[in-house]
């Protein structure tokens, strides 16, 4: 379970609203979650699984690499891929 405190007051809460942060913290959440999963089923560096994530999180028409075990996970987690090596 993850719980997000923010600052009291209703004018910060309308503010961080209205300029996006929530959003932007709901991104980095899933890009976070998304790697650890990475980590958790594939040998990869920690660099690697974030670089993966973001590819699954903004949803990438293809990630291109020229690392082996980087498109291994890639096409494991079921991106599209393209080897540049």
């Amino acid at each position: 379970m993850i719980l997000l405190l923010w600052p009291s007051g209703t004018s910060r809460k309308k503010e961080a609203k209205r300029s996006g942060r929530y959003a932007k913290k709901a991104t980095e959440l899933a890009v976070i979650a998304s790697s650890m999963q990475v980590l958790e089923k594939n040998p990869v560096r920690a660099m690697d699984a974030l670089h993966l994530a973001c590819a699954q999180v903004w949803q990438a028409d293809v990630f291109v690499s020229a690392d082996v075990r980087q498109l291994a996970a890639a096409k494991k987690t079921g991106l599209r891929i393209h080897s540049v090596g």
